[in-house]
């Protein structure tokens, strides 16, 4: 596990076409050290939240505590990496 740092995690968020992938890319040409993460990573659970979100973004699960729970351990799996 990485130890902790000095530095910025930016989180872009919107609907689909607003530009989001626009302003990341403008953020990441505007900070020298920048790094963009992916949205999803390749480990299952983010295979499976990728696939998910893509044929029905709404429902990812019947337990909002268990879709909560996928969703905060596929940004720590992302957050450790980078």
């Amino acid at each position: 596990m990485k130890t902790a740092s000095r530095g910025l995690w930016i989180s872009v968020d919107g609907v689909d076409g607003v530009g989001k992938s626009t302003l990341a890319n403008h953020l990441v040409s505007q900070f020298s050290a920048s790094v963009l993460a992916p949205e999803f990573s390749d480990s299952p659970i983010g295979s499976y939240l990728r696939q998910a979100v893509q044929s029905n973004p709404h429902y990812i699960s019947p337990s909002l505590i268990e879709q909560s729970l996928l969703f905060l351990a596929e940004f720590f799996r992302i957050y450790e990496v980078f």
